[in-house]
Formats: C-alpha cells, structure tokens, sequence
C-alpha cells in the first residue's frame, strides 16, 4: 500500500522475479515466520520453504488471511514478538542468542527486533 493509504495492484511477476533475483533467503539466527493458512497474497508453501532451508527458523501458521488482523492472530503476534525480544526466556542482553521476528515474506525482506 502507498503511503496515500490508496490500495495498489501488485502483480504476482513482481514476486516472482524478486525470488528469482534474489533466491530463498536464509537466516543465521533463530527466527519466527508468521503466515495465515488461507493467505491468498502470499501461498504459505513459501513460508514453508523458507523455513525448511533455514534450521534455526521455525513457522507458526495462523487461522487468518494475508492481513494476519484476527483477534487470535494479534495475540499470537504480540507473544512471538515479546518471546523475541528476550520478554520470554533469554535475551542478548543476558547472555542469550539474538533472534529475528519474520512476518510474511513476499520480498524477502524480514524484520529484526535488536536489543
């Protein structure tokens, strides 16, 4: 969505070529990958095989849509966020390893929470 709020078509090719340039990423730390199983933006198969060629990165698929705006679905976000931010369980700060938040993947950017 552009910042006018407005919503914009993306073509799916626009995807596909970024995979194609760019390939599956992997991550060198432990990660979460969120997805809805009836994502209809994003196949969750990509998730799936994100996470299966990254180790240390594990997936929580969600009751919920491309959105992830669910009631259950936000509840789930904010636990995940706050285990890796070292609000459940260990952290950098303490000792612990650094984690990376992964929510969606449909450029293969991620976002990761340092402390």
């Amino acid at each position: 969505m552009p910042s006018t709020g407005e919503p914009c078509q993306v073509p799916w090719s626009f995807v596909e070529q970024t995979r194609a340039e760019a390939g599956t990423p992997a991550v060198s730390t432990e990660a979460v990958v969120l997805h809805g199983r009836r994502d209809e933006v994003v196949p969750p198969s990509l998730s799936e095989a994100f996470v299966h060629a990254s180790p240390l990165a594990r997936l929580v698929l969600l009751d919920d849509d491309h959105a992830l705006t669910a009631p259950p679905s936000l509840e789930r976000i904010a636990r995940e966020a706050l285990a890796a931010c070292g609000g459940e369980g260990g952290s950098p700060r303490d000792g612990g390893p650094p984690r990376a938040f992964l929510l969606g993947l449909v450029d293969d950017r991620k976002l990761e929470v340092d402390e």
